[in-house]
């Protein structure tokens, strides 16, 4: 969409020009699709006089498919807002033929949020949710050309509130992914007063309002419990201290291992013994299965080990951070920590059914031993691999960012890239 009018406090308007065609997805190919495909079970049920079951059964099945495509494949068209009418006016189209509008007063709105989440290549996503009076909501996304900075997505909603004579606004959260604001007629505790807006925007140029000012990183509570990771995480206490300790296997798993590998090495054993005066293809196959399985041994045993002494522990009372990776222990000043790093890491994994892509993030701190010389990076805590991208960068956002107020250090953030 383009901003295709603003007079600030007075009118906005912004409108998608594409031709109806060219919003066109495959989502709505399919449902012309499905559309062509049930108009001819029709023709044949009628022929056949609905005797035919394999007709009658098929046209079913494609009339209660349909309803399934209205519920997506909706885009907003245009959206005005403009205090001379006092009317908000918001028009969407679906499968690039039906038009909707929707009009409402300008009073009626009594709180507007603004969801912006960065698209990798396409800018900021914008989602509108506005609270109407009677209870009613409205949420539709938009995506505006050029809008590619956290300012831009905070200048557009404070434009829109100004039309809506909405004063006050509160950031919800804010990191290099997103930026959430909510604005509101009535003050309260954390909210701000909306800054004025006196020239038009040109995101194109990067114009926005004067004096506009990026917010402070704002995320979630962090709670330790719930946070998605192979680490434990006790104790918690920013400022105090903080430990990071990978679950290790526990000794019902790693005997249950052992002891189906040592089946399968006796077995082995067995084999080649017996081929010995048999088969030679059968001696060879012991063979190969009796060191398969010491193989295997050293490698259970060894992780076991690793697994159980990897951990880092932050204590801001002795004023350092103790990382230990199996028996090596790396201790680094909280004098020398120059800042954080949140990695964002994908890969795709095999299994029988095909493959997905996972996502995980891992927080790195870096120090420097001596000044003018490049940053050495530990690892402390990496959350679980997930297929959900945002849940693994949100959890490993609102540990990142608590961490990093309590050390008074940058944070700084990674995307996500293949491992």
């Amino acid at each position: 969409m383009t901003l295709c009018r603003d007079d600030p406090g007075s009118a906005l308007a912004l409108e998608d020009r594409r031709g109806g065609w060219e919003t066109v997805s495959p989502t709505s190919c399919l449902f012309f699709l499905l559309m062509a495909m049930l108009l001819f079970m029709a023709v044949m049920v009628v022929r056949s006089g609905a005797k035919d079951g394999a007709y009658t059964a098929s046209f079913v099945v494609l009339l209660a498919l349909l309803p399934l495509f209205f519920l997506g494949d909706r885009a907003v068209r245009l959206v005005t807002l403009d205090r001379d009418s006092g009317e908000f006016h918001l028009e969407t189209l679906s499968f690039g033929l039906f038009r909707r509008r929707m009009t409402a007063p300008l009073s009626a709105v009594h709180t507007l949020a603004l969801q912006g989440i960065r698209s990798i290549g396409c800018g900021f996503q914008i989602t509108l949710l506005l609270r109407l009076d009677g209870g009613l909501r409205l949420k539709e996304a938009i995506s505006v050309e050029s809008l590619d900075k956290p300012e831009e997505v905070m200048d557009l909603a404070f434009r829109m509130g100004a039309i809506l004579g909405l004063t006050r606004y509160r950031i919800d959260r804010s990191d290099p992914r997103e930026l959430w604001l909510t604005l509101g007629r009535k003050g309260g505790e954390g909210l701000l007063e909306v800054p004025t807006i006196g020239r038009p925007a040109d995101y194109s140029v990067d114009r926005v309002a004067t004096d506009l000012e990026v917010p402070e990183q704002v995320a979630e509570t962090f709670d330790p419990t719930s946070f998605p990771s192979e680490y434990n995480i006790a104790p918690w206490s920013p400022g105090h201290v903080v430990r990071f300790e990978k679950k290790p296997i526990s000794p019902a798993e790693l005997l249950g291992c052992l002891g189906l590998i040592v089946l399968a090495g006796a077995c082995g054993w067995w084999l080649a013994k017996t081929g010995a005066s048999g088969r030679h293809g059968t001696q060879d196959l012991g063979i190969s299965l009796f060191l398969m399985s010491v193989i295997c041994i050293t490698v259970v045993l060894s992780e076991g080990l690793k697994s159980k002494g990897s951990a880092a522990t932050m204590d801001w009372g002795r004023r350092r951070i103790a990382v230990t990776t199996g028996r090596r222990t790396t201790i680094i000043p909280l004098d020398e920590v120059v800042f954080l790093l949140l990695r964002g890491l994908c890969e795709r994994v095999q299994h029988r059914h095909g493959t997905h892509v996972e996502y995980r993030c891992e927080l790195h701190v870096a120090w420097r031993h001596r000044p003018g010389r490049t940053p050495s990076t530990s690892l402390l805590v990496a959350t679980n691999g997930m297929r959900d991208r945002e849940r693994a960068y949100r959890a490993g956002w609102s540990l990142s960012t608590t961490l990093a107020r309590s050390l008074r250090v940058p944070l700084r953030y990674s995307d996500f890239r293949a491992v």
